[in-house]
């Protein structure tokens, strides 16, 4: 299950099984996830890398919440690109990250979130 785009039963776990709560989370990440896509975007096309990186920080501890391993993944590598501001890296991973966000948004819809 760990090439799926995020772990709906270690999302429950996560949540104790508390399944209101598993929507209320679903549901901020994605009122919230597209705001922070698109600062994380801004900052890259303005060429502040350090910002993108705490941005992508931002994002990535909401995607952990969700059990979304590759959209993990992919802020963290966003996130050392900030850190070592490589602005290239950070140009080259945006598309992943916009691709991995709508599926994540998708999957989260499908599974009744």
């Amino acid at each position: 299950q760990n090439t799926a785009i995020f772990d709906k039963d270690e999302f429950l776990d996560r949540m104790m099984d508390d399944k209101d709560l598993a929507s209320l989370i679903a549901t901020e990440f994605m009122r919230n996830a597209p705001e922070l896509l698109n600062q994380i975007s801004d900052h890259i096309s303005r060429d502040n890398p350090v910002e993108a990186g705490h941005t992508a920080h931002s994002l990535k501890g909401s995607a952990a919440n969700l059990s979304a391993s590759k959209l993990v993944d992919t802020t963290f590598e966003m996130e050392q690109a900030g850190k070592e501001e490589n602005t290239v890296k950070l140009r080259e991973l945006l598309p992943t990250l916009k691709i991995l966000y709508s599926e994540l948004e998708n999957a989260l819809k499908s599974a009744g979130y």
